[in-house]
């Protein structure tokens, strides 16, 4: 694999043993798409495609029937169809709301058409997020870590079918007429979110059903409420508690504790520790959400540039921007907004997408306030702007405001 030296800058003070060894590994990975890894199982096996197209022909079938019952027009239709799943969506996470606060859990997020509620921290956080327009979240963590998560996650399927219950029992002596037709048939279509919840297959966003299982399967209560909590812990702009785990073998949740391993290198520039993290991470790839590897990606690719291997980067941003592109739920941070000045920069060799970029990492730091954590991004997001302006030395950026928490200045505007 050839360097590329243009690309890299004296870092002399960051461990580099064996960093070379570790990133060749990585490239071959790239070049020959090895899929080393746990053999696949049935829980393994994606069914997001056949659970739309299920839903997609009952979802049909029912505004069908609806139609020719209440004899109603297409838009009529419509909105019966919108409607019935917005109340659904609701009552199943407000039941997941009210069993997780009886097992000992709270609401972290809140995101619906691109208003995000953040109650993961100390201080209530509010942002509007265009580009999640049209994304629905609920995130949950635990007040204490020997909560019972089992009781949250069929929380939403009790008080959806409590709720269905009642309205079929008071329709007849309630209702008459079309209205009855659209309660019946409202309950029938708002099933069908219970159904992509509670079937047990994994999704490409995992259902409530595959936690369950996995859950169960790996006695797994206490390390699924520390997921939580760690992801908790990042949307509040704070260090992760370390797991201290042994090993991840034999465990769909354990591999998930990676990304964090992998962050507290990167953040300590132990560069050897992260490219063994990042051949672990694609080890266990089959067993990881989609956030965790857009994630993991976002690390990768930091290492890569910090450490001039520009080349290998250029093929790793084909998967990254795919990957990232499908996932539904990614939730922005400092850490892959430091790493998108570097490939705005080195990859894309674009002056202004650094300074799109750079802007909106201030955007991100100012969100999260003036944690520890944060300060630790900003610092390497300064490193990766010092090594922009080496690479293209004719290019104007301004270095990170000292102020940016000063929210009134306008330093980050001078560009």
């Amino acid at each position: 694999m050839e360097k590329d030296n243009k690309n890299s800058v004296d870092t002399s003070d960051e461990p580099k043993l064996g960093v070379e060894e570790q990133l060749e590994k990585q490239s071959q990975a790239l070049r020959h798409k090895k899929t080393d890894g746990p053999q696949k199982k049935y829980l393994d096996l994606s069914f997001s495609w056949p659970m739309l197209i299920i839903i997609g022909l009952a979802t049909y079938g029912i505004a069908y029937a609806v139609g020719k019952t209440a004899k109603v027009n297409t838009a009529s239709i419509l909105w019966f169809i919108v409607i019935s799943y917005l109340l659904a969506i609701v009552i199943y996470n407000l039941g997941k709301i009210i069993f997780g606060y009886i097992a000992g859990y709270k609401i972290a997020l809140i995101e619906i058409l691109g208003f995000q509620f953040n109650f993961a921290g100390k201080k209530f956080k509010f942002r509007f997020l265009l580009k999640n327009i049209f994304e629905l979240h609920l995130k949950m963590m635990p007040r204490k870590l020997d909560a019972n998560p089992l009781l949250m996650l069929f929380g939403g399927t009790i008080f959806y079918a409590l709720i269905a219950i009642i309205l079929i029992v008071l329709t007849p002596v309630l209702f008459s007429g079309v209205s009855t037709i659209y309660i019946y048939y409202g309950c029938a279509m708002g099933a069908l979110i219970v159904l992509y919840e509670m079937l047990p297959v994994k999704l490409d966003v995992f259902n409530d059903m595959y936690y369950i299982i996995i859950i169960n399967k790996e006695k797994g209560k206490t390390l699924f409420n520390r997921l939580l909590l760690a992801q908790a812990q990042e949307r509040a702009g704070e260090f992760v508690d370390d797991f201290k785990l042994d090993s991840v073998k034999d465990s769909r949740l354990k591999p998930e504790t990676l990304l964090y391993k992998l962050r507290k290198e990167i953040l300590n520039r132990d560069y050897k520790g992260a490219m063994k993290t990042v051949n672990e991470i694609n080890y266990y790839s089959l067993y990881l959400c989609d956030q965790t590897k857009v994630e993991a990606l976002y690390e990768q690719m930091y290492v890569y540039l910090v450490q001039g291997y520009s080349k290998e980067a250029e093929k790793l941003i084909l998967v990254l921007e795919k990957k990232a592109k499908n996932s539904a739920d990614l939730f922005s941070t400092p850490y892959s907004a430091r790493t998108e000045i570097l490939i705005a920069g080195l990859v894309d060799n674009s002056l202004e997408q650094v300074l799109t970029k750079r802007n909106a990492f201030i955007t991100q730091c100012r969100y999260f306030g003036p944690t520890d954590c944060v300060k630790k991004n900003i610092e390497l997001a300064q490193k990766g702007i010092d090594k922009i302006k080496l690479t293209h030395p004719n290019w104007k950026i301004y270095d990170l405001p000292n102020n940016m928490f000063e929210v009134n200045k306008q330093e980050d505007d001078e560009d």
